[in-house]
């Protein structure tokens, strides 16, 4: 019961992507690894351009939507188990990349945009 109360509390209840406090503790973890190893870590920020526009014109049923939608793309190019995808917060993203240099992540950034 306790491990699910833990799994529940790193998710974001709307995109049940790791929530901020879950982005937070992982990315101190990898920057820690990346240092200790000399290995690279990539981070990309997304944010959704004209959401509060999108939400007030649509309503917040349709921005929730919205913002699942991009959720379970994250999920779908999110292939590395090492890799983690997170809601940053209201309309941003955020996904962590270890072992991933700048050629890697303007890959994974380009695949998500598409």
């Amino acid at each position: 019961m306790n491990k699910k109360l833990e799994t529940l509390s790193a998710l974001d209840g709307l995109t049940s992507l790791a929530n901020r406090r879950r982005f937070d503790e992982a990315l101190l973890a990898e920057w820690s690894r990346a240092k200790r190893s000399g290995e690279s870590i990539a981070v990309l920020m997304l944010d959704v351009d004209n959401f509060k526009w999108f939400n007030d014109r649509y309503g917040h049923q349709a921005g929730d939507d919205c913002l699942k939608q991009i959720a379970n793309v994250l999920k779908t190019k999110n292939t590395r188990k090492t890799d983690l995808a997170a809601r940053y917060g209201g309309e941003e993203f955020c996904v962590v990349l270890p072992q991933c240099d700048l050629a890697g992540a303007q890959i994974v950034g380009t695949q998500i945009l598409q």
